[in-house]
């Protein structure tokens, strides 16, 4: 591994969502990658809200009309689809040690609308942290809705 995380000297707050915008006080990553390297520079956060579904790529040539579940497991072939909340959940449980690099009081959130998606994270940080998420599902709504 070419990093170790650490805990941040400063406590901040991390949303990941390709879609919503973050509340305020919260900084908004909008893909796993873009979490990823925050967390490695700042540090890991008090308090994460994640979202499962990210942003996915349809390749030229492929019907844009057609499904794509990554969490019931249907691929359409050729697609490339981003890492998931999933995915982060699974980063950060592996690279802080079971939890242990977590800062005291650390807060977790799962505000997506897959509901599958959402109960995998929770099992996922429940199994790192011991903790139950301080939010569930559509904590988080902007104004007007999605």
């Amino acid at each position: 591994m070419p990093y170790s995380l650490h805990q941040s000297k400063t406590p901040w707050k991390l949303f990941l969502d390709d879609v919503r915008e973050a509340p305020e006080g919260w900084v908004l990553a909008r893909s796993v990658a873009e979490a990823q390297t925050m967390v490695q520079e700042l540090g890991i956060p008090q308090e994460i809200s994640f979202d499962h579904d990210m942003e996915f790529h349809v390749p030229k040539g492929l019907p844009t009309g057609k499904l794509i579940e990554r969490v019931s497991g249907f691929y359409a072939p050729g697609v490339a689809l981003d890492p998931t909340g999933l995915d982060f959940a699974d980063w950060i449980s592996a690279h802080t040690i079971e939890g242990s690099l977590l800062p005291d009081g650390f807060i977790y959130y799962v505000h997506s609308a897959n509901q599958r998606g959402a109960a995998m994270i929770r099992d996922r940080m429940l199994r790192a942290t011991g903790k139950q998420p301080a939010g569930w599902y559509e904590w988080y709504l902007p104004k007007g809705g999605l």
